[in-house]
C-alpha cells in the first residue's frame, strides 16, 4: 500500500517557485470543495501568477491536514516537460510515479507502453483508474504546465480519468491556458472547482504581506493599494519591481514611479508571448493595447480599418481567451475584455515603437464607442464604458465632444455619487473650456464643496456666467450649491433662502437638484431647532430618492433622517432605520464606503445609550476604520464623535485623549464645516470634565455670559457641558474650601436648567432632558435638597422609554445611592434595578476608582474621614473643624459617593486599602 507522501517530486521543482505569500483563501475554497463532493480543479493563469507555488503550498495543505486528522493521503506530482507532449510518454510518466512506491501498480499496462501497436486509451485509462480505486487512502493526482500539452490523444486519456474518477482520486491540473478538456460538462455535473487570473493576484494585503516576509522591504497600506492598481496584484511583476526596491532609499517615492514598464518585467513578458505568436496576432495585439476594453465587434472594426486579412475579431479573442494572455473578463456573459495593466503598458510602448499613428486610431475607437454607447444606453452599460470614451476623447484631444458628454452625464453623476470620476473628466478638460460653460463650472463647483475646498468653490460663484440657454435650470443649480457653501459657513438664514431659491428655479421634473435643495432646506430648518419639521423634509427627500432609484443619495439622506431622530431620543427608530440602512448599503456594495461608516458609527450611540458597550465599541471602531480609509473628513469626524461617547462610558481614558486630539487636528484642517468645527469644540470641555482638568477654564463667568443671554437652541449641548463641568469641579478638589457653587447661586443654576428642560421638552430632546434632570439631581443632592430624588424619578421615567442607560449609569457614585433609595420606592422597576446592577458590577471591579476615589478626596474630606476613623461622630467632628453639622453631613454624604460605601465602617475600611488611613 502507499504511504503517506509525496511520490516523486522532482527536487528542481521544489527549488524552483520563489518564496509567496501563503494563498489561505484558495487552499480553503479548494478543500472545502472537495469535501464537498468535487474531484477536479483547473489552475489557470498566464505565466508568473503563482500557479506552481501554489501547488507546493497544496500539497503542503494536504499533508498538515492528514497530520491533524492522523490520515493518510497519496499525493503524485508530475511536472509536465517537453518530452512528455506524447501519449505513451505521458501515460509512462504516470505509472512510474505511481510504481515508485509500488512496483505491482497496473502491471497490466506495461505491455501497451512497450508495444509498437497504437494504445487503446480507453482501456489503459480504466486499468489505471481501477488500481488507484483500490487504494484505501485519498489520491491526488497533479499535473504542472498542461498547457505544453497539444496532443488530442492525451486530452482524450485526460477526460476519461476526469469523467469516470473514483471517489478516493482527485486530480489537479495547472496550465496557462484553458485545457482543451470539455469543462463546461463538468462545471453542469458539479465535478470541477477552478481558479483563474482574478483568483491567484495578490490583494493589497497580501502584497503587504509579500514585501514585509518575502523579500524584507516593509510597504505601508497605502503603498501597497498603489502597488495593486498597477500591477494587479500580478507576482511577478511584484517579485521583479521587489528585486529592483532593494537598491532603492525611498520606497513610498520608487512605488508611485513604477511604470509597469521595468525592463526586467518587459524582457520577462517578451519571452512569454513572442516565442508562439504569428506576426499578424502581434500586430493586433499591439494596436489593440489602445483600447481600454474591447469586444469581437470592435476588434472586427479595427482588423476593417486597418486591412488585417484571414483574422476576425472573434478568432482574435478566442486566441487570446484560450492561451490566457493577460486578458481579463469585464463581464459575465464574456462579451468584453481588457488586457492586465503591465501587459497592456508594455504592448503600447512596442505600438508605439512600430511607428503607429495613435490618433489616427483613437479617432476611430472614439466614434465607434460614442455610436455604441448611443445604441445600447447607459441604463445597460457602466459608467466605465462613459469613462472609456472620455478618456480617448482627450487623448486625441476632442474636448468639445467630451464636453457634451459630460454634460448628458453629469447630473446622473451626481445622482449616483460618482464624484470622484466625474471630478477626473472635469480635470481632463482645459480650465477655459469648463469655465466658459455654467453646467460644468457648476459641476466643478459643487465638486469641490464636497472635497472641502470651499473657498474655490465660492469663488467660483462669483465669476459663473450663466448660460442663457438654460437659465432657469442652471440658476436653480446655482442657489442649490449656494445653499450648501452656506453649511459650510455656518449660515442658517443663507441655507434657507438660497434653498428656497433653487426650489422655485428648478423645473419639477429636475428631481435630482431638487432633491439636493430640498435635503439643504431641511438642514436649515434642523439648526433652526424645528426638528419635526426638518424630518419631514428629509423623509421627503428619502421618498423620491428612493423612488427614482438613487441608492446614494437615499443613504445619505437616511444619515440626516437618523440624526435627526438621535437628537429626538428615538433610540429604537434609529437602530431600526440604521438596520434598514446597513443592508442597503450591503445590497448594492457600498459597505466600505464612509457613510456605511458613519451609519455605524451613529448605531454606535444607540448601543451606548443602552449601555451595550461591547456592541458599541466594536461598531465605534468599524466606523473610524472606514471612514479613515476612505478619506471623508465629514464622515471621519462623525464617526471620531461617535467614538468618543463610547471611550467615555468604557472609561478608557488614553484612547480617549488619543481621539479628541485626532479631532483637534481634523478641526483645523481646511473644508471642515463650521457645524462639526462646533460640534468639536463642544467636546473640549467635556473632555476636561471626563479626565478631571478643572484648573484653566473659568466656569463662572462662562455661566453668567449664559444667565444674561437668551437661550439659544444651537447653544443647547454646550450649556449642559459647561454646568456639568461647574457641578463635577465643585465636588473636586479645586472647590475643597467652598461647599456650594461660588458667585452663583444654586437656584440660579436650577433656574436656568429648568428654562433648558422646559425648551427641550417642547422640541422633543428627549437626551437632553433626561441629562438636565440627571444634572439638577446631582446639584441639589449636593446641597441635601429632598427635591434631588424627584428630579431624578422624572430622569428615569423618560429614560425608561427608551431604554437610555449610559446617562444614568455614567454619573456612577454620584447617583448610584439616590438610585438605590428610589429602587426601594418602586422595587419592581426592571430599568432602575439593571442601572443599579450595572453600576454595582462598575463598582466591585473598581472600573472607576480612579476617577472617584483617591484622586477626588478633597483635603477637607480627608479630615472628616480621618475624625470619622477615631469614632468622632458629626457634632464631634463639626466641633473640631469649625463647621455646621450640615456641612459636615454633605462631606460625609460625598466621601460615601466616592468611595462607593454607605456606612461608615465601610468608608473606614475602604480609605485604609486605599492609603488614605
Amino acid at each position: 500500500m502507499f504511504v503517506n507522501n509525496t511520490i516523486s517530486i522532482d527536487l528542481q521543482f521544489l527549488n524552483k517557485p520563489y518564496p509567496t505569500v501563503f494563498r489561505k483563501n484558495i487552499l480553503d475554497e479548494l478543500i472545502s470543495s472537495f469535501n464537498m463532493g468535487k474531484r477536479i480543479c483547473f489552475l489557470t493563469a498566464p505565466a508568473g501568477y503563482g500557479k506552481s507555488s501554489v501547488l507546493v503550498q497544496i500539497m503542503e495543505y494536504i499533508r498538515t491536514g492528514d497530520s491533524e486528522r492522523k490520515s493518510k493521503s497519496n499525493i503524485v506530482f508530475i511536472n509536465l516537460k517537453n518530452e512528455d507532449i506524447d501519449l505513451k510518454s505521458f501515460v509512462r510518466k504516470i505509472h512510474m510515479k505511481f510504481q515508485k512506491e509500488n512496483e505491482e501498480f497496473c502491471s497490466s499496462i506495461s505491455q501497451f507502453l512497450n508495444s509498437p501497436l497504437l494504445m487503446d486509451i480507453d482501456h489503459v485509462a480504466f486499468n489505471i483508474l481501477n488500481e488507484i480505486s483500490l487504494i484505501e487512502e485519498k489520491t491526488y493526482l497533479i499535473f504542472d504546465n498542461y498547457h505544453i500539452i497539444n496532443s488530442e490523444q492525451i486530452h482524450q486519456f485526460i477526460h476519461v480519468l476526469l469523467e469516470f474518477s473514483p471517489e478516493n482520486l482527485f486530480i489537479l491540473i495547472a496550465s496557462r491556458s484553458d485545457p482543451q478538456l470539455p469543462i463546461n460538462s463538468y462545471r453542469l455535473k458539479n465535478k470541477l472547482i477552478d481558479f483563474r487570473l482574478e483568483d491567484f493576484a495578490f490583494t493589497p494585503l497580501e502584497i503587504q504581506i509579500y514585501f514585509s516576509e518575502i523579500i524584507n522591504q516593509p510597504i505601508n497600506q497605502f503603498d501597497a493599494e498603489i502597488l495593486y492598481k498597477k500591477t494587479e496584484g500580478w507576482i511577478i511583476s511584484l517579485q521583479l519591481f521587489g528585486s529592483a526596491l532593494k537598491k532603492q532609499t525611498d520606497i513610498s517615492k520608487a512605488i508611485k514611479e513604477f511604470s509597469g514598464t521595468n525592463r526586467f518585467i518587459i524582457d520577462y513578458l517578451m519571452d512569454q508571448v513572442q516565442e508562439s505568436l504569428s506576426p499578424k496576432m502581434i500586430t493586433l495585439l499591439m494596436v489593440s493595447s489602445v483600447l481600454p476594453r474591447f469586444n469581437s465587434f470592435l476588434i472586427d472594426f479595427l482588423i476593417q480599418k486597418l486591412n488585417i486579412e484571414d483574422v476576425s475579431g472573434e478568432q482574435f479573442i478566442d486566441f487570446l481567451t484560450t492561451n490566457n494572455l493577460f486578458i481579463i473578463s469585464l463581464d459575465d456573459s464574456g462579451e468584453w475584455f481588457r488586457y492586465q495593466n503591465v501587459f497592456k503598458k508594455l504592448l503600447f510602448k512596442k505600438c508605439i515603437l512600430q511607428g503607429y499613428i495613435l490618433n489616427e486610431i483613437y479617432l476611430m475607437v472614439f466614434h465607434w464607442m460614442q455610436n455604441y454607447v448611443n445604441q445600447v444606453g447607459i441604463e445597460v452599460l457602466s459608467w466605465g464604458y462613459i469613462n472609456d470614451l472620455i478618456n480617448i476623447g482627450c487623448q486625441i484631444p476632442m474636448f468639445d465632444e467630451v464636453k457634451l458628454i459630460i454634460k448628458q452625464y453629469g447630473d446622473d453623476m451626481i445622482w449616483q455619487g460618482n464624484y470622484r470620476l466625474l471630478w477626473q473628466w472635469i480635470q481632463e478638460l482645459p480650465l477655459e473650456l469648463v469655465q466658459s460653460d455654467s453646467r460644468i463650472f457648476l459641476y466643478q463647483t459643487f465638486l469641490l464643496c464636497f472635497k472641502g475646498e470651499v473657498k474655490t468653490a465660492a469663488h467660483n460663484l462669483k465669476i459663473v456666467k450663466i448660460n442663457e440657454s438654460d437659465i432657469d435650470q442652471d440658476l436653480g443649480v446655482y442657489f442649490t450649491i449656494k445653499a450648501l457653501l452656506a453649511i459650510y459657513f455656518g449660515d442658517i438664514e443663507s441655507m434657507r433662502v438660497c434653498s428656497l431659491r433653487a426650489l422655485d428655479l428648478l423645473p419639477q421634473d429636475d428631481l435630482r437638484w431638487r432633491c439636493v435643495a430640498l435635503s439643504t432646506y431641511g438642514d436649515a430648518l434642523s439648526w433652526m431647532g424645528d426638528l419635526s419639521q426638518s424630518e419631514m423634509i428629509y423623509l421627503q427627500t428619502l421618498l423620491i430618492s428612493n423612488q427614482t432609484g438613487n441608492i446614494f443619495f437615499a443613504v445619505h439622506t437616511g444619515i440626516k433622517v437618523i440624526t435627526n431622530l438621535l437628537q429626538r431620543g428615538q433610540l429604537r427608530q434609529v437602530n431600526k432605520i440604521c438596520i434598514e440602512q446597513i443592508e442597503i448599503i450591503k445590497k448594492h456594495h457600498l459597505e466600505h464606503s464612509a457613510y456605511a461608516g458613519a451609519i455605524y458609527a451613529l448605531q454606535s450611540i444607540v448601543y451606548n445609550d443602552w449601555y451595550q458597550l461591547s456592541e458599541a465599541d466594536n461598531l465605534s471602531k468599524l466606523a473610524v476604520e472606514i471612514c479613515t480609509y476612505d478619506g471623508n473628513k465629514i464622515m471621519l469626524g462623525i464617526s471620531l464623535l461617535a467614538r468618543l461617547e463610547v471611550l467615555k462610558s468604557c472609561q478608557n481614558k488614553n484612547e480617549f485623549e488619543t481621539i479628541f486630539l485626532q479631532l483637534i487636528r481634523l478641526q483645523n484642517q481646511p473644508g471642515i464645516p463650521v457645524w462639526l468645527k462646533n460640534w468639536i469644540s463642544g467636546w473640549e470641555i467635556k473632555v476636561d470634565t471626563f479626565l478631571g482638568r478643572f484648573h484653566h477654564f473659568d466656569v463662572d463667568k462662562k455661566i453668567n455670559q449664559f444667565l444674561g443671554e437668551n437661550i439659544s437652541y444651537l447653544n443647547l449641548n454646550e450649556y449642559i457641558a459647561v454646568i456639568d463641568f461647574k457641578i463635577k469641579k465643585n465636588l473636586s478638589r479645586i472647590s475643597e474650601t467652598v461647599d456650594l457653587i461660588q458667585e452663583i447661586t444654586t437656584d440660579q443654576i436650577i433656574g436656568f436648567l429648568q428654562k433648558l428642560y422646559d425648551q427641550c421638552v417642547v422640541d422633543g430632546l428627549i437626551r437632553q432632558a433626561i441629562n438636565i434632570l440627571v444634572l439638577m439631581s446631582i446639584l441639589l443632592d449636593s446641597e441635601n435638597n429632598s427635591q434631588s430624588l424627584q428630579y431624578l424619578e422624572k430622569a428615569l421615567v423618560l429614560a425608561e422609554r427608551e431604554k437610555y442607560s449610559a446617562i444614568i449609569i455614567n454619573e456612577g457614585n454620584l447617583i448610584i445611592n439616590q438610585l438605590k433609595v428610589i429602587s426601594e420606592k418602586i422595587p419592581e422597576n426592571e430599568f432602575i434595578q439593571s442601572c443599579i446592577n450595572q453600576l454595582e458590577k462598575i463598582v466591585s471591579s473598581n472600573y472607576l476608582m480612579d476617577v472617584h476615589s483617591k484622586d477626588l478626596l478633597t483635603t477637607r474630606e480627608i479630615e472628616v474621614l480621618l475624625l470619622i476613623a477615631e469614632g468622632y461622630s458629626n457634632a464631634e467632628i463639626a466641633g473640631n473643624l469649625f463647621l455646621s453639622i450640615d456641612t459636615v453631613k454633605g462631606h460625609t454624604r460625598r466621601i460615601y459617593q466616592k468611595l462607593f460605601v454607605n456606612r461608615r465602617t465601610q468608608a473606614v475600611n475602604k480609605a485604609k486599602a486605599l492609603g488614605y488611613i
